[in-house]
């Protein structure tokens, strides 16, 4: 969920896998292996993503849980 996620965040800002890493300080590579479900992101990913897109960690990853 979380890849699927990560796209289509991305997408919607039109921005690409490079503009979006050197925004958030990672490599363009990070945003490509985690987008293709090759790699998981760290907490600190995780938190610059989240800061970027104005959402929470929870909505990011997936976990509905909590929303009603």
């Amino acid at each position: 969920m979380f890849r699927e996620n990560l796209k289509r965040l991305r997408l919607e800002l039109w921005d690409s896998q490079l503009s979006l890493s050197k925004k958030i300080g990672i490599s363009h590579t990070t945003i490509h292996n985690m987008e293709k479900g090759a790699s998981e992101p760290s907490m600190q990913t995780l938190l610059k993503l989240s800061k970027f897109f104005d959402i929470s960690i929870d909505e990011l990853v997936g976990n509905n849980r909590g929303k009603k």
